[in-house]
């Protein structure tokens, strides 16, 4: 059986720490909590909040905004990664990234605790901030594996036991957060805000380990000729594109992947 020796576990606790982010902020809290609370325009005849914003003249149902949101929030991701992943390698930062991203990720989304019924505007901009910390963050997370790991025959079960935590944690958060909401503790309003303040809260408490036991192995690397920090990161996923050909079941697995997501 393979040895988990203390920077194994504090990079896997690192996944324990943040996907809590992705289930309760992502996938089940917040959503609800933003089409149900912060994305409404006062109140009915029946008392009841009335669904929707107006934006640029139009009503915008909160379904639909949470939506725009998220795609919002993605496709600045996907045009940051590559820069965010090239910075990284080639200034020789990896560990400093991390830590930056996280303590933005979880501060943001400990904030979330300020949001109140219509406060849609600024759940906005906490959400897409987390969210680009919360990716960003494994960009560099996911490239600290392969010096994490022993061997390279070591990386997929390094990265099977991160996940492993990561699923484990992800579950008791939920938990926790249901318990809070479904009791009403404190209140039937503060109970929601203070299951998106636990959970960045649990996002930088466990992150702690990571920044204390794994170690900065990455040394800054020349750019190649005529390319900047800006641009190397482009460059090379567009080398990584026209290879792409060149292994079919990975092709395969990634169209798979994104139709699977």
């Amino acid at each position: 059986m393979r040895r988990l020796n203390r920077e194994i576990w504090g990079w896997a606790l690192y996944d324990w720490a943040n996907s809590a982010f992705a289930v309760s902020v992502l996938a089940v809290v917040l959503p609800f909590y933003f089409t149900t609370q912060l994305a409404t325009s006062g109140m009915g005849p029946d008392g009841s909040l009335i669904d929707g914003v107006t934006l640029f003249g139009a009503t915008i149902p909160g379904g639909t905004l949470w939506s725009w949101t998220v795609s919002f929030s993605m496709i600045f991701v996907v045009l940051s990664s590559p820069i965010i992943g090239a910075v990284a390698d080639y200034a020789g930062k990896k560990k400093s990234f991390l830590v930056l991203f996280c303590v933005l990720g979880a501060t943001t989304t400990g904030l979330m605790v300020l949001l109140g019924v219509g406060m849609w505007k600024l759940g906005i901009l906490l959400f897409v901030l987390a969210n680009v910390c919360f990716v960003g963050g494994n960009v560099v997370y996911n490239g600290l594996l392969v010096e994490v790991a022993p061997t390279e025959e070591d990386v997929a079960f390094v990265s099977g036991f991160g996940w492993a935590l990561g699923y484990m944690a992800s579950f008791l958060m939920l938990l926790l957060n249901v318990v809070l909401i479904m009791f009403e503790i404190p209140s039937e309003e503060w109970a929601t805000r203070l299951s998106l303040l636990s959970v960045g809260v649990w996002w930088i408490l466990f992150a702690i380990p990571t920044f204390l036991w794994v170690k900065e192995r990455a040394q800054p690397k020349p750019l190649p000729e005529g390319q900047g920090l800006l641009t190397v990161g482009f460059s090379q996923l567009k080398n990584t594109l026209k290879k792409l050909p060149l292994f079919p079941q990975l092709l395969l697995f990634m169209g798979a992947f994104f139709l699977y997501n």
